[in-house]
């Protein structure tokens, strides 16, 4: 059933046998032999963009016409040279008859018909080398004439390059009926040189023997330097005239024009001319030949280009230089010099080619076993990152890159930290917070200083992208655990990270950090103290906000009537504990004073400042007359006894109690004064009291204490 559908769909087919879907008519060429309607077109098995030259023969058609049309597509099939246009497929009707001659070539535009644009103009001297190039592969090579030399036979790829088209005349020597001679009638004379234009009717058998091919396409490519520069000629006459053809091209155009056929440069001649020194052409040589190239010229190559890259026009890198870089990336054996170049270009590409090109190359490198490609892909992501989609990064490239934090080799681990700081932003907050950021926090751990360094720097950098309630905490711990690194810049860098999350973390975390970056502040390294300082201001700018907010907020607070009456009842029940705890604290005093000697301390108020270290108290113990102590002499005896234990510092100067250049009054500790005074017995209270000049102090022996 099949089979005979396909029978009865070819039998009732309409157009052209060819491998492509015709599209719409986009001109008729201008100058060329036949009249060629030309349509764009897509490859009906890759779907690539083609163009489809088109004639209709009929009964009104000369048979010359024919002869050269068929002849068209004859000499397409077999020339493989990269300057001519590159065939496809084709159609034609059986001999005798008439219809429609299809060509389907790679797709073009005539030369003709390009803008003026500065990216066309770059690409006139590789254009115009590749058509002389392929000219002087003709006449050399294949013995043939092409013989209809000009603009209308000149077409522009893709890539920006010229391709050699217009070889409906094209000629062997070895024809034994040219069709050059025998389509005379077609000939452009304006384009010929003399001695071929003045033959009237050529002699076909002969005259391939009597006209050699150079010399007549040495002319050709003189009229087709004369119309890139100054447009179309119309006269054999106008090619006296320069015009705007440039002076390192004028020697050679005169030699090409020359009347003697048999001192006329040849093509071959002129491309060796001043001219073609051009960075295009260089590259464009380079690269149609790299198959034949030294691994040692194919690396000094792409380090050249990977640099100069970004001034090549841009149609001239998407067409020519990327699917010979893709291929040595992946089979050349110089992956490690290539891909830079590769992903050099990548940041000029437009996106669907990116996708369509580069894309699955970088995809099948993540995932290679060579370690020199996957560091060269994270040294560069910066060049190609911003044309990665979102679920790519997720499904196909972070797991091959997260293996590089377990590699042996410090720069791969190092290259795979800062790559981090690039995929991040791609990745889902449970990747970053799961996967990538326990990653990071092990290599805080790492052997490697740098490696440290660069940890704690992505760890404040890539945080921001993970879940929110893990930022603050991740953040905190990364910090205080750089803090204590032995290496100074990994200090610094935890202040730094710290400086700036020092606003986004919570006022308590901020707290809790400031005892570890005073610390710091005293730091050995005077870098590290500066980052210190400057943490620390950010750190305290935070705190005065946040405690500017608990100021404007407590006023309110008191406003509530239940709050007051909170704080009345603990008011009183604090009032009847410490009154319980007075109480307690005299029946206590009571009864030891009847289990103790009455008891009477004096001194002579003096304490010699050259004695050791804890100096001598002089205490005299007198037997009262009463028999029992009253609690104002206990307390006092206690008081007394408190202040010769108090350590106090050395050599203060002044024989007063404190002096204000010493310790002066602490808060919370009570008077200075008041400690001297209940010191006195009360025998001496109506007598002049005693003053303890303060200094050195020794410790009594059997009453040691541990000050540390």
């Amino acid at each position: 059933m099949n089979f005979l559908k396909s029978a009865g769909a070819a039998l009732f087919k309409t157009g052209p046998n060819v491998c492509a879907n015709i599209g719409e008519r986009e001109l008729i060429l201008q100058g060329s032999v036949i009249p060629w309607a030309l349509h764009t077109g897509t490859h009906k098995t890759t779907g690539e963009n083609v163009s489809i030259f088109i004639w209709e023969s009929n009964q009104h058609s000369n048979e010359w016409d024919i002869s050269a049309a068929r002849n068209f597509i004859r000499k397409l099939k077999i020339l493989k040279h990269p300057g001519f246009l590159q065939y496809v497929d084709s159609s034609e009707p059986q001999p005798g008859q008439h219809g429609q001659y299809v060509v389907v070539t790679h797709h073009v535009t005539p030369l003709y018909a390009i803008d003026k644009t500065s990216d066309a103009k770059r690409m006139v001297p590789w254009g115009l080398y590749n058509v002389l190039r392929a000219v002087s592969f003709l006449n050399s090579e294949c013995n043939m004439l092409h013989g209809c030399l000009g603009v209308s036979a000149v077409f522009v790829d893709d890539g920006g390059g010229w391709r050699l088209g217009g070889v409906e005349l094209t000629s062997s020597t070895t024809d034994q009926s040219p069709v050059f001679a025998e389509a005379y009638r077609c000939w452009q004379r304006g384009t010929l040189p003399p001695e071929i234009a003045q033959i009237s009717v050529p002699n076909p058998t002969s005259f391939m023997n009597e006209h050699k091919p150079g010399p007549i396409d040495a002319w050709g490519c003189g009229c087709l330097i004369y119309e890139v520069f100054n447009g179309k000629l119309e006269s054999p006459s106008q090619l006296g005239n320069f015009g705007s053809i440039p002076s390192h091209l004028t020697t050679i155009f005169k030699k090409m024009l020359g009347s003697n056929p048999a001192r006329r440069a040849l093509p071959a001649e002129a491309l060796n001319n001043t001219f073609f020194q051009d960075e295009v052409v260089r590259v464009g040589l380079f690269i149609s030949e790299l198959a034949l190239k030294e691994e040692d010229d194919k690396v000094r190559f792409f380090k050249h280009i990977s640099g100069t890259i970004d001034q090549l026009p841009k149609h001239f890198t998407q067409s020519t230089l990327l699917p010979e870089m893709v291929k040595a990336v992946e089979f050349g054996g110089i992956a490690t010099a290539a891909l830079p170049a590769l992903l050099c270009a990548s940041s000029t590409l437009d996106p669907e080619v990116f996708l369509k090109v580069v894309l699955p190359c970088i995809r099948r490198s993540f995932s290679s076993q060579d370690r020199s490609l996957r560091l060269a892909l994270l040294n560069n992501l910066d060049k190609y990152i911003s044309h990665l989609d979102n679920s790519v990064v997720e499904k196909d490239i972070i797991k091959p890159v997260m293996a590089g934090f377990q590699d042996s080799l410090p720069a791969m681990r190092d290259a795979t930290i800062k790559s981090m700081a690039f995929l991040s932003p791609k990745l889902s907050e449970k990747t970053v917070t799961d996967s990538v950021m326990k990653a990071l926090g092990s290599a805080q751990g790492d052997s490697v200083s740098s490696v440290r360094v660069n940890s704690i720097i992505c760890i404040g950098k890539v945080a921001v992208h993970m879940t929110e309630g893990a930022q603050e905490k991740t953040v905190m711990a990364a910090c205080a655990r750089a803090l204590k690194d032995s290496f100074v810049p990994s200090r610094k860098a935890g202040l730094a990270v710290l400086s700036a999350w020092a606003d986004k973390i919570s006022a308590n975390s901020s707290a809790n950090l400031c005892t570890p970056v005073a610390t710091a502040v005293l730091d050995e390294n005077s870098d590290v103290r500066s980052a210190a300082l400057s943490a620390m201001r950010s750190l305290m700018k935070r705190l005065e906000s946040e405690a500017e907010i608990l100021d404007a907020k407590a006023p309110l607070e008191l406003e509530n009537p239940s709050d007051t009456l909170h704080m009345q009842q603990d008011h009183s029940t604090n009032s009847s504990v410490n009154h319980s705890c007075a109480n307690s604290f005299t029946h206590t005093a009571q009864a030891t004073s009847n289990m103790l000697p009455s008891t009477s301390i004096v001194t002579d108020g003096i304490m010699d400042d050259n004695d050791d270290a804890w100096g001598q108290l002089d205490v005299s113990i007198e037997q009262p007359s009463a028999p029992a102590k009253t609690e104002s002499t206990l307390k006092s005896a206690r008081t007394s006894k408190a202040t010769s234990l108090t350590p106090q510092r050395s050599n203060l100067g002044s024989s007063s109690a404190v002096d204000d250049d010493g310790w002066g009054d602490l808060d919370g500790w009570g008077s200075s004064n008041d400690v001297l005074q209940s010191a006195s017995s009360p025998k001496q209270a109506g007598k002049k009291s005693g003053r303890l000049k303060l200094g050195t102090v020794k410790k009594p022996a059997n009453d040691m204490i541990d000050w540390d």
